[in-house]
């Protein structure tokens, strides 16, 4: 965790220096996202993949709401927002990539599990793949396990 904010504390000073104030701004909110989870998690690891996608979450409910309002100059800024936030989430996956994950943890992880125990999958996939949507990951399950 700590190492995630240092970089956001380094990119922060460099968007400074560089005057990007688009960065700066989306910056902040990373660093204020974490500054609140870590009061809220009262001593607890912060997960900080999941602060950022709760960020990028949260710009992309206001891109929907904007682009429906007809408010396009303000869905162009949070536009810029969210593609400063996917820079520092992980990549995501692709259907037939976690089809091919799951498919190798059945086959050599978790041989002879129950759909009831596929909790145990989704678990496991996730500590390794964070911010990776759970839907895939269960049909892709649901198609290996028996």
């Amino acid at each position: 965790m700590s190492a995630f904010k240092d970089m956001i504390q380094q990119s922060l000073k460099n968007a400074m220096l560089t005057k990007d104030y688009a960065k700066l701004e989306t910056l902040r909110a990373i660093s204020g996202g974490l500054v609140n989870a870590e009061k809220d998690s009262k001593g607890k690891p912060v997960d900080s993949v999941a602060v950022v996608a709760a960020l990028a979450k949260q710009r992309q409910q206001s891109i929907e709401a904007y682009t429906n309002a007809g408010k396009l100059e303000h869905a162009a800024k949070e536009q810029a927002e969210l593609d400063i936030l996917n820079t520092y989430l992980p990549k995501k996956l692709s259907v037939e990539e976690i089809d091919a994950i799951v498919k190798d943890m059945v086959e050599t992880e978790f041989v002879g599990i129950t759909l009831q125990q596929q909790g145990k999958i989704i678990n496991a996939f996730k500590d390794r793949y964070p911010a990776q949507d759970t839907p895939v990951v269960i049909a892709a399950i649901r198609k290996y396990v028996q």
